[in-house]
């Protein structure tokens, strides 16, 4: 999966991270402050994030059975 982000300063970052996925390929856009809350609150190293495409909810969960669960809204990209 590829990885970008960008702010309002023009300033962008890109990183490419190896996941399981055999759908078709899609966008989405979410917030980075919101994805690093629910990252940060898990305790587990390796987390799933369930999406079905690029307008629905993220779900993201650790790999644990207590694991929270966290919705994260996808936004409108620019």
């Amino acid at each position: 999966v590829n990885i970008s982000a960008k702010n309002s300063s023009s300033e962008s970052s890109e990183e490419c991270v190896g996941l399981d996925y055999m759908e078709d390929p899609f966008e989405l856009a979410v917030n980075s402050s919101y994805l690093l809350d629910a990252l940060e609150t898990l305790p587990d190293s390796t987390v799933e994030l369930a999406m079905r495409d690029g307008i629905s909810p993220v779900v993201i969960t650790g790999k644990g059975n207590n694991s929270p669960l966290f919705v994260v809204m996808p936004c409108r990209a620019s």
